[in-house]
């Protein structure tokens, strides 16, 4: 995908959306590696945009030399995947341009009986056909906070701060990782149906991000 790409296929249809209709969108990218072979300017325009989507929003396009401009601002979120090599090759220029501190970085590795797993069905003569993911419930319109729960969820920023720091990424800013982490509360929530967050969505991210919120790879003990 390029700048144009976003552009047509997905900031314009938003932009399109009824005011009274419109809300935050999280743009899914199966595999940002691909994305990131294309030529150097073409990468860092793409970037430069989706920058600007995740933060305070874009209402134009520039690519080449032509500016398109969209009928209203449109923001929201991205949810991708990319290697790990890819990520360390590119982290010091995504630091630089701040796309870095607009990301909440997860990391994992397969552990060696799940890499067992994977092998022996791979090899399995006939591999039964994977159950359906059950439906999501009704989703409401809005998460809402209880003022108490949102006391919890400093202590979960804090901790990934210091994580990432002791690491060697000094660029994680405390402000906006408390509303990465916020989002993903109130999507723990708006994934059973619920429109108010509990104290056991924020203990799910707490374990997510204070055990896998780094770019080792490695769980944090």
């Amino acid at each position: 995908m390029t700048a144009f790409g976003l552009l047509m296929k997905i900031l314009r249809p938003l932009a399109n959306i009824p005011e009274d209709k419109a809300r935050p969108r999280l743009i899914l990218i199966p595999d940002l590696t691909t994305m990131l072979a294309r030529s150097p300017s073409v990468v860092q325009s793409l970037i430069s945009h989706l920058s600007g989507y995740i933060e305070e929003g874009v209402d134009r396009v520039e690519t080449g030399n032509i500016e398109f401009r969209l009928e209203r601002r449109v923001y929201g979120g991205m949810l991708s995947s990319c290697t790990p090599g890819e990520i360390k090759d590119r982290r010091t220029g995504w630091v630089r341009s701040g796309f870095a501190s607009r990301l909440l970085i997860i990391s994992y590795k397969y552990s060696a009986s799940t890499i067992d797993q994977i092998r022996q069905e791979l090899w399995a003569k006939a591999k039964p056909l994977p159950t359906p993911p059950p439906a999501l419930p009704d989703r409401p319109q809005q998460v809402f906070f209880n003022p108490k729960n949102m006391v919890l969820l400093d202590p979960v920023v804090q901790r990934y701060v210091q994580i990432n720091r002791a690491t060697g990424e000094p660029q994680q800013l405390g402000l906006r990782v408390q509303a990465h982490c916020r989002r993903l509360v109130q999507a723990a929530a708006l994934r059973e149906g619920r429109d108010l967050v509990t104290r056991r969505d924020i203990e799910r991210v707490e374990f997510l991000v204070t055990r896998y919120g780094n770019y080792n790879e490695n769980e944090t003990r």
